[in-house]
């Protein structure tokens, strides 16, 4: 034990600490380039489009009323039974309708290619889906229908907008067995909302 440093009191027998001869300056990033490289998709869209999504717009005073005057005849009617819990439950689902038709639709950028389907930022394989069907009845809706093997997914509903129907279906028919989707409930009263 009769060499025990001191690190706290510089001492003359300690060398002195040398500086580093060369020190090569950091390089950082130009600010044009991005940090991470992303690599660019090598297979490009056979088929692109824009569209809307698909639902009847009434306009919004008639919307408001309506649901207004449901929930007022929920409301009232669990209140008579003096049941508060249901009344807030509505009025939170009223709340919730309400915000989604203030914000507003807005275009969805759709592409096809050998992958799959692409839908705004969410991508589709192939191999993950099991059939589709074009609906293209004139002054009906457009919409392309996608059923997943995955039987715990719902349907796929895209909208066509202006997009051709034949090449499409064309193009699809070749990974995909074509199969007629008959609409849901749950489509019909999402088309509404």
């Amino acid at each position: 034990m009769s060499r025990i440093i001191d690190l706290r009191k510089r001492s003359e027998e300690t060398p002195p600490v040398r500086e580093a001869a060369s020190v090569l300056p950091v390089q950082e990033p130009a600010r044009s380039q991005p940090a991470v490289h992303i690599p660019e998709s090598t297979t490009q869209a056979l088929l692109a489009w824009q569209a809307l999504p698909t639902g009847a717009r009434t306009e919004r005073k008639y919307r408001i009323v309506s649901w207004g005057l449901l929930f007022v005849l929920i409301s009232g009617a669990f209140v008579l039974q003096r049941n508060m819990l249901v009344p807030i439950l509505a009025l939170l689902g009223l709340t919730a309708l309400l915000l989604q038709g203030k914000r507003g639709r807005q275009e969805v950028q759709i592409a096809v290619d050998e992958a799959g389907l692409t839908v705004g930022d969410r991508s589709y394989s192939f191999a993950s889906m099991k059939s589709f069907w074009v609906d293209a009845t004139p002054g009906g809706v457009r919409e392309l229908s996608i059923e997943f093997k995955n039987r715990l997914l719902p349907y796929l509903r895209v909208p066509l907008g202006k997009q051709d129907p034949v090449p499409l279906r064309i193009h699809l028919s070749v990974y995909l067995p074509e199969q007629e989707h008959e609409p849901s409930l749950v489509d019909a009263v999402a088309r509404f909302l």
